[in-house]
């Protein structure tokens, strides 16, 4: 074999074995880069939807409940505070005008949206009519009462001057209250007296301030306006 003849045979060889040589980095993967790519973007086209849709949903600024307020109570400003809340349906009162000086018709929870349907009017006091205090002892008033509630009015006349007692006396109206305990009921009931003052005829002054005990009972609503015997 000549020079030659034996330097293309190994040239050859080389060559084989250059070919068989594995390549690295050839193979398939199955981590494909594309796939990831949509898949972070859907994820990210979720979020940003999301955040869309609630920057999009309607939201007012209305007025709500800073602490809860007890039925009875007269609006003042430290009961009030705002805030803005979100909904198909958004209803609550966007201003303060007009809404000083109502009464709360209902117990009210803190954060709660207020509404023209959760207050009434003071009450203003008639011509016929007069607004009388009364001290009255746990027992002779019912468990809760409140400003705007109406009561009936039974009277205990003192005793006769021989002795007899008189008959139990209901007015034949009944009464609006206009103050009420501004305690807890609990509280209430281990006090000795509590101030209630009821909105009342003139005519019933004289048998009020001549009665040796007076006793309160709530009436229903709708009742305000019903006589209820005397």
């Amino acid at each position: 074999m000549t020079a030659r003849t034996a330097m293309a045979a190994r040239t050859a060889r080389s060559q084989g074995s250059a070919r068989r040589r594995p390549r690295i980095g050839t193979r398939a993967s199955g981590f494909r880069l594309p796939e990831l790519v949509l898949g972070v973007g859907l994820v990210a086209g979720g979020a940003l939807g999301a955040v869309l849709w609630a920057t999009h949903e309607p939201s007012q600024r209305v007025l709500v409940a800073a602490r809860p307020i007890r039925r009875g109570e007269t609006v003042e400003a430290g009961m009030l505070r705002w805030a803005t809340v979100s909904g198909d349906r958004i209803a609550g009162l966007t201003e303060t005008t007009g809404l000083g000086g109502r009464i709360a018709t209902v117990d009210i929870d803190p954060g709660s949206p207020l509404q023209p349907s959760l207050f009434r009017p003071a009450t203003v006091v008639g011509t016929n009519q007069i607004e009388y205090g009364l001290a009255l002892a746990p027992g002779d008033f019912p468990v809760g009462l409140a400003v705007g509630d109406d009561v009936m009015v039974v009277v205990l006349p003192r005793p006769e001057p021989d002795g007899r007692l008189a008959a139990p006396v209901t007015l034949a109206q009944a009464a609006e209250v206009m103050v009420a305990p501004a305690v807890d009921d609990a509280v209430v009931a281990t006090t000795a007296e509590v101030v209630v003052n009821l909105l009342v005829g003139r005519a019933d002054l004289e048998l009020l301030a001549t009665a040796a005990d007076v006793r309160l009972a709530r009436l229903p609503d709708g009742d305000a306006a019903v006589t209820v015997g005397a």
